[in-house]
């Protein structure tokens, strides 16, 4: 007897340009999950599945192309050894629209099947905890009649038509004969509130037939029979076509989402090629169209398909090792919504960098759709970072000095609002109604104590002191070459150093070895292990003896496990494995932590932790989600998806590229000629690195042993440790 068919279960995701689908790996959307098809902030489909003769046909394998195909192959019947005799393909492709192409195969002999297609449409908003429930109360697309949404549904509607050719159909015992549908049959059913019927409203832009042959056979269920002759094929079509009212339409230029980024290619090892192929597929899916010349990033799938002001900085940091265009993309794009007034509903205030913009149509926290909401205290500092280090890589200059007003007005943000009360330390106070953390771990429950009782505000982050005095230290240096000039440079360093000495005196803790992860609204320090340390580490802020001490922390194993650094050690007590910013792994996390130990030469502990990723990455395919669970050996030989994860997500994806320069030791000085790279070991098999972008050259690097071979830009010196 045969083993039975092995097969490809992964869960999909297709995303374009803000819209997404998630399925399982047979292609089916499933209302009780965050399955959907999601557009304009909304699942518009919250069910989509295919019944074969009224069941739910076996899975044989299942994969994707790109980020907007996938493809299922399902068995319909087989023979006494197990092999199928009878298949049913799904193809699925996103644009605009959700197009499914269902193709049956006959092998033996004549396949006469009925095939049904079950749809709802609960219009939920795509806001994390919206749509994880049962789709109770959910509008089907019905035949005939309205479909009750509700008032919230702001008039968003879905158009669903099949296709099917006329010569692939065949009438079964007790069925309608749907031959004499011409050549093309189509059924139009809209779900927007609206009356469906033979003669539909048409608009401009619909892509209808007046030939309208209804088959659907009850509400939400469309029904047909297929027939293919022996070794022949039948076929039918479906097309989800959502029409969203109320989206807020993006300004300037509208490029179609663009290929990924420049042309970083890494030919050897495959784990580091898989991994880095894998971040930059998903790069390029989460494009969103703008007014730059590029576009920016959304920050995941489905949960925010959205501009994040912190995500969409820190991951252009990651990716200037694909060269600095996107990172002046996305400040310019920040930059187009910095703070130019006071305003409390949304927390604008002058000089501060966005948290979030949403352009579909749900809006966040009171905040209406195409209105940014302000509500994070780093993205500002992280902002002049950006453009500092951006700079570095070599940024065309005229588009840095056209950035530096606005760098100016972050950094007075920081010193004039930033600091609740004039402590010389950047807080957040929780936001009514609102994020009640508004730093990276934002979570309502991420700030704790020792004892494991929830912090009370005003929270100073660690790592946001230590983003502070970076972002003062690099605009000392954009002062110097390109703005203000040598004063002011000066002036700004020393408040770069006021500002990491004010950190190392408050926040670490040497009874403990560790830097707390925040001041309380009192001012008593978090004592918990975090990886709020690491970011401490990457910044440069810390003195020698601070972050040799910090660095052991990090890399203990409470903190440092098998698959990357927990966000919270596991011997505290609010710890959870799966705890959103409470012990979960975040892979951006890691990778900045990673950066911070390269930084101060931890080169063990920063060597054990790529590896950690790399393997991560391999277990999920290359791709790596939003966070996974914080579980290691002995409780799980592998990696644990987190329930609640994205994949795509924008600094996941590009945390392999961060975590490649950081193995490179690539720290270049375009302006000052200068590139060093310093690996942080020896490779036993040869690390080869093509299209490294410095500013208008490419760099090649290739390390085998402790051999660096570097092919740089004409101009540029390399000093490489070797």
């Amino acid at each position: 007897m045969r083993a039975a068919l092995a097969h490809d279960a992964t869960p999909q995701t297709l995303t374009f340009d803000g819209r997404a689908v998630l399925t399982d790996a047979r292609g089916d959307i499933d209302p009780s999950s965050a399955h959907g098809f999601y557009a304009g902030d909304r699942r518009v489909l919250s069910r989509l599945r295919v019944l074969v003769d009224g069941r739910t046909p076996a899975l044989v394998s299942s994969g994707t192309e790109g980020a907007c195909q996938a493809w299922s192959v399902l068995s319909l019947r087989a023979n006494a050894d197990g092999d199928p005799t009878a298949a049913l393909i799904r193809r699925r492709s996103l644009d605009d629209d959700l197009e499914e192409q269902l193709e049956l195969l006959a092998f033996d002999e004549v396949a006469c099947h009925r095939v049904e297609i079950l749809v709802e449409a609960d219009f939920a908003p795509a806001l994390k905890g919206s749509v994880t429930e049962s789709s109770t109360g959910a509008a089907s697309l019905e035949p005939r009649g309205s479909a009750s949404l509700g008032a919230d549904v702001n008039g968003i509607g879905i158009a669903v038509s099949v296709r099917m050719p006329s010569e692939s159909s065949a009438a079964a015992p007790g069925e309608p004969d749907v031959r004499d549908m011409g050549d093309v049959g189509d059924v139009y059913v809209r779900c927007d509130g609206r009356e469906v019927g033979d003669e539909r409203e048409r608009r401009e832009g619909d892509d209808a037939h007046d030939d309208c042959h209804p088959v659907i056979v009850s509400p939400g269920r469309l029904a047909v029979w297929l027939t293919a002759p022996a070794g022949g094929r039948a076929s039918l079509t479906l097309r989800a076509q959502p029409r969203l009212v109320g989206a807020v339409a993006a300004t300037g230029n509208q490029p179609p989402a663009a290929e990924q980024p420049e042309d970083l290619e890494v030919p050897e090892p495959a784990a580091w090629r898989r991994a880095i192929d894998g971040g930059l597929q998903d790069l390029a899916a989460l494009r969103l169209r703008s007014g730059t010349q590029r576009g920016v990033w959304s920050a995941g799938v489905p949960w925010f398909q959205a501009l994040f002001g912190r995500d969409a900085l820190l991951t252009a940091w990651a990716t200037l090792i694909c060269g600095p265009d996107m990172s002046i993309d996305v400040l310019d794009e920040l930059a187009a919504h910095q703070g130019r007034r006071t305003d409390h509903d949304t927390g604008e205030q002058p000089g501060r960098i966005l948290h979030e913009l949403r352009t579909g149509t749900v809006g966040v926290f009171g905040v209406p759709p195409g209105s940014p909401l302000y509500a994070s205290l780093d993205a500002t500092p992280l902002f002049v970072m950006l453009l500092a280090e951006a700079a570095r890589w070599g940024a065309p200059v005229e588009r840095v000095t056209a950035l530096l007003p606005h760098a100016r007005a972050a950094l007075a943000w920081c010193e004039q609002h930033g600091d609740l009360d004039g402590d010389g330390l950047l807080e957040h106070a929780a936001d009514a109604g609102g994020l009640i953390n508004q730093s990276w771990k934002d979570s309502s429950d991420a700030m704790v104590h020792a004892d494991g009782r929830p912090a009370t505000g005003p929270i100073a982050p660690a790592e946001v002191q230590a983003y502070w005095s970076a972002a003062l230290r690099g605009m000392a240096e954009l002062e110097r070459q390109h703005g203000l000039g040598e004063a002011a440079a000066a002036r700004l360093r020393q408040q770069s150093e006021t500002v990491a000495q004010r950190l190392q005196e408050r926040f670490w803790l040497p009874r403990d070895g560790l830097l707390a992860m925040a001041l309380d609204g009192d001012k008593a320090p978090l004592r918990v292990a975090s990886s709020n340390m690491g970011h401490c580490l990457w910044s440069g802020t810390l003195d020698d003896d601070v972050a040799h001490g910090v660095a052991a922390r990090l890399a203990a194993e409470d903190l440092a496990s098998d698959w990357g650094i927990r966000t919270l050690g596991s011997g505290e007590a609010a710890y959870n494995p799966f705890g959103y910013h409470r012990g979960a792994i975040w892979p951006h996390d890691t990778a900045i932590g990673v950066a911070g130990l390269a930084r101060h030469g931890q080169r063990e502990a920063a060597s054990a932790l790529v590896e950690a990723t790399l393997a991560a990455a391999e277990h999920f395919d290359g791709r790596l989600p939003e966070l996974h669970a914080g579980l290691a050996e002995p409780t799980a030989a592998a990696p644990v998806n987190h329930p609640g994860a994205c994949r795509p997500q924008a600094w996941s994806a590009a945390a392999p590229l961060l975590l490649l320069r950081s193995e490179l030791g690539l720290e270049p000085d375009v302006p000052s000629g200068r590139v060093r790279i310093a690996p942080l070991r020896p490779q036993p098999q040869a690390l080869e690195v093509r299209g490294i972008r410095l500013g208008a050259g490419r760099l090649e690097v290739r390390v085998e042993g402790a051999q660096v071979d570097v092919d740089a830009p004409a101009g540029l010196n390399v000093d490489t440790d070797e």
